[in-house]
Formats: structure tokens, C-alpha cells, sequence
């Protein structure tokens, strides 16, 4: 999660506009184990970095996040948020 294609994602999700989007990263399981290794899972704390860094130039906010899965969301508009918590 390399924080120099911030702005290059910022870009790609201001074209779309998407109500949500939802940043996470590799997690170490199935056929992938074959190809990758544990050092190409980033933490939960790398992505919720990115995520926070990519709503700033976006405009959007945090809405969700689940370390485990290391998942954060982010929504556009929180009053249209229909995911509960």
C-alpha cells in the first residue's frame, strides 16, 4: 500500500464517485499462498492509513473498518449510509 498512488486512486474514484469504497489488502490465504508470502500482507494499520490518506483527497470519511479483515470503508455520504454497524 504505497502511499505514492494516493492521488492516482483520489483521481480514478472522483471520476466514479462511488457512494462507497471499500480499501483492503492481501490477505494470506488459498491458491495465493503458492505466489506470495507473508511479507506482501500489509497490516490493518497500513490500510487504514491509506484509506484515511485516500478520503482526505477525496472528501470522503470513515465509515467502517474491520481489522481482521483488514478492511476499512469509506462512504461518500454518511447520511446515506445503509450498512448498519
Amino acid at each position: 500500500m504505497d502511499e505514492k498512488y494516493i492521488e492516482q486512486y483520489a483521481k480514478l474514484d472522483k471520476k466514479a464517485s462511488p457512494l462507497f469504497i471499500e480499501p483492503k489488502g492481501y490477505v494470506f490465504v488459498g491458491y495465493s499462498r503458492k505466489r506470495m508470502t507473508l511479507s506482501n500482507m500489509p497490516s490493518h494499520k497500513q490500510v487504514k492509513y491509506f484509506g484515511e490518506k485516500l478520503a482526505e483527497f477525496i472528501g470522503y470519511e470513515t465509515s467502517m473498518e474491520k481489522s481482521d479483515s483488514r478492511v476499512v470503508l469509506l462512504t461518500r455520504d454518511p447520511k446515506k449510509q445503509t450498512i448498519k454497524n
